[in-house]
């Protein structure tokens, strides 16, 4: 049985941060990157506005201002966009834990074992990473990584494309062939010198026969275009590097009473030790997220001596965090989004040193 990879792209993601909070901008060029007044710098993100002008990622603020003297410039601030990142692929591990990260904005979601429709799942979860996280993404759907992601590529913004058995060929095969994942600008000149011009003519050939110019990169190219890439969608653990484990929630309504935000944060936690016991991980770290009606949002954390992993302690971080800094804003605008994460991660199995007032405070609690 084939199985159900997703890869989801988020559009314009830095650009696409920068507008939650700056709606006076939708209806303008925006780019992020850097210094307006220096002229100096690269475009790290554009708007479609933006794009439409030409401005290209990577080029000089230079450049992209010579094309579109009426854009925007808003500096990059890196810890936001790190933060959306990391909630991003919280939720897409509510779905599985085979979630493999390819850079900040990206990510495979290997959903085979659910048994549902590929396009089902990715339209839920566009709808999902929208209405939670105010942001704009393209999936791509098919049976291995490599047409997944040129799927999510195949349609923006905001696009779903399945690549299947039946159209692959059709879709994907007349493409340039610099546009197969893994083929940069220098080897796709190279394949162009010697005739080969599209992903289609790339599949066709024999390895052997290529090897001579792509060495031993030309197996996994031609075998990717074929479609024949089976390569697993690595879990947090196989990465070698689970950073966090958090969960988060949105409201249909702005939340005003504290009595409820102690629930939502109850249930947070939860959810974050329940996945803590799946994973076999407890955490030095709590901290949380609060977005308020006007999607201003705030990150709070606080670190313990002891490592946690049960729902009680967790929770208490969690109301010691809002109540020390964000609950005074209850009474100006309602809470839309809560999200809490336990962080600093270790082993379970690995022993704990546990300090004297520590040891002390547990000996008396019994």
């Amino acid at each position: 049985m084939d199985r159900t990879v997703l890869h989801v792209d988020m559009n314009n993601f830095y650009a696409s941060v920068e507008l939650l909070t700056r709606p006076d901008l939708a209806d303008k060029p925006v780019i992020v990157g850097g210094d307006e007044a220096k002229r100096h710098g690269i475009v790290l993100a554009k708007n479609n506005l933006a794009k439409s002008y030409g401005v290209k990622t990577a080029e000089t603020l230079y450049q992209a201002l010579q094309k579109c003297p009426g854009a925007v410039v808003l500096p990059a601030q890196h810890d936001k966009y790190r933060h959306y990142s990391v909630w991003a692929k919280l939720l897409y591990r509510e779905y599985s834990d085979r979630v493999e990260s390819f850079g900040p904005d990206e990510a495979w979601i290997d959903v085979t074992e659910l048994n549902r429709s590929g396009a089902a799942l990715a339209h839920e979860i566009q709808n999902r990473v929208k209405s939670e996280l105010g942001l704009p993404v393209s999936i791509g759907v098919s049976w291995n990584k490599t047409f997944a992601k040129m799927g999510s590529d195949y349609k923006k913004p905001e696009g779903i494309t399945v690549i299947g058995r039946e159209n692959y060929k059709d879709l994907l095969w007349p493409l340039p062939v610099g546009r197969l994942l893994f083929v940069g600008r220098v080897t796709a000149q190279r394949l162009t010198q010697i005739g080969i011009e599209t992903v289609g003519e790339l599949a066709r050939q024999e390895p052997e026969d290529l090897r001579y110019i792509l060495g031993k990169n030309a197996d996994r190219l031609i075998y990717s275009a074929r479609g024949e890439d089976r390569s697993p969608v690595l879990t947090a653990e196989e990465m070698g590097h689970q950073k966090s484990i958090g969960a988060m929630h949105t409201t249909d309504h702005d939340v005003r009473d504290p009595e409820d935000i102690r629930k939502l944060l109850w249930d947070l936690s939860g959810r974050v030790a329940e996945r803590a016991v799946r994973a076999g991980l407890k955490g030095r770290t709590v901290s949380i997220t609060v977005r308020y009606q006007d999607f201003s949002q705030h990150s709070r954390q606080r670190s313990t001596a002891y490592l946690m992993q049960d729902q009680g302690s967790i929770f208490e971080q969690a109301w010691i965090l809002f109540e020390a800094g964000v609950s005074e804003n209850l009474t100006k605008q309602g809470v839309r989004l809560l999200g809490v994460s336990l962080e600093q991660l270790e082993d379970e199995t690995l022993p704990q040193q546990v300090s004297l007032a520590d040891w002390a405070k547990c000996y008396t609690s019994e």
